[in-house]
């Protein structure tokens, strides 16, 4: 598990060098995820029961905080041409986020997609 505050590296060859802190979370942070190219977005999802959209093209600046039902996510992942977001939470949820849902929360704060 991760740490409710987010420190990314980026590493050489002999040493890591902290580029980014991206600090939100009020709770351990359970997976995160980077949309794949040609994105810039990294999604984190929380045991505080919260998902954390980031724009890493903008020095990690949070997009974004998404909640539902669930008081606590496990994990999240970026469908391989990020038109999709799952994530699994507590009781046995699983949500599917198309990319059309994906614009429309960007403009709300409460998702529920229970399958």
């Amino acid at each position: 598990m991760l740490c409710a505050s987010l420190e990314l590296l980026t590493t050489g060859c002999y040493v890591g060098i902290l580029k980014l802190e991206l600090c939100d979370h009020v709770a351990t942070i359970s997976s995160l995820h980077f949309a794949p190219s040609p994105s810039v977005l990294l999604v984190s999802a929380s045991m505080d029961g919260t998902l954390k959209l980031w724009d890493m093209s903008d020095d990690g600046n949070m997009i974004k905080t998404l909640r539902s039902n669930c008081t606590a996510f496990y994990g999240c992942r970026w469908s391989p041409d990020a038109t999709a977001l799952a994530t699994v939470g507590n009781y046995h949820s699983v949500n599917i986020l198309s990319s059309t849902r994906l614009s429309a929360l960007l403009n709300d704060d409460f998702y529920s997609v229970i399958i």
